[in-house]
C-alpha cells in the first residue's frame, strides 16, 4: 500500500510538473504570438515608411526640377534684359558717333569743329575741312581731335564684345 501511494504520489507530482510544462508552453504560445503580431506590425511599418520615403524623394526630385526650370527661366528674363540693354546703349553710342555726311558710325581719329560737330576722318577732307552741320573751318591740328567721341567709340567696342560674349 505504501508502495502504491508513493506510485500514486509520482504520479501526481509528474502530472502536476506535465499541467505546469503546459501552462509553461501555452505561455511561451501566447508571447511568441504577441512578438510575431509585433514583428508583422514593425515590417508593415518598414513598409509604409518605404513607401514615404519613396514618395518624399520623389516629391522632392520634383520640387527641385521645378526650382531648376524656374531659375532658368529666370536667367535667361535677365540675359534677355541684358542683351535687351545692351543693345539700346549700342544704338544710343552709334547714334552719338553717327557722321552727317557718311552716316556711318565714326571711328578714331574723330574730329570735331569748334562747336564740337562731329565729322569722321573720311569725310573731313571731302568736306574742305568745313563742318557739315556749321560750315565753320575745322583746323588741321590736335585741337580737332574729339577726344570724348573717341572714348564714347570705345565704350561702343566693349559694349559690342560684351553682346557678342553672351
Amino acid at each position: 500500500q505504501e508502495a502504491i501511494r508513493i506510485h500514486h504520489d509520482k504520479i501526481s507530482e509528474r502530472e502536476s510538473v506535465k499541467e505546469a510544462l503546459l501552462r509553461g508552453k501555452d505561455d511561451l504560445l501566447a508571447r511568441m504570438c504577441q512578438k510575431q503580431s509585433r514583428l508583422d506590425m514593425l515590417h508593415c511599418d518598414m513598409r509604409n515608411l518605404d513607401e514615404n520615403m519613396k514618395r518624399i524623394i520623389i516629391s522632392d526630385d520634383e520640387m527641385l526640377a521645378k526650382e531648376k526650370a524656374k531659375l532658368l527661366k529666370a536667367t535667361a528674363e535677365k540675359d534677355l534684359s541684358m542683351k535687351d540693354f545692351l543693345n539700346e546703349s549700342i544704338s544710343a553710342k552709334k547714334a552719338l558717333l553717327e557722321c552727317p555726311v557718311c552716316y556711318e558710325v565714326a571711328s578714331p581719329p574723330i574730329h570735331r569743329c569748334p562747336k564740337e560737330h562731329l565729322i569722321c576722318s573720311k569725310c573731313l577732307p571731302r568736306m574742305n575741312q568745313k563742318c557739315p552741320s556749321c560750315r565753320t573751318s575745322i583746323p588741321d591740328n590736335s585741337y580737332s581731335i574729339f577726344r570724348i567721341a573717341e572714348e564714347v567709340w570705345r565704350e561702343l567696342q566693349n559694349l559690342i564684345l560684351k553682346k557678342d560674349n553672351m
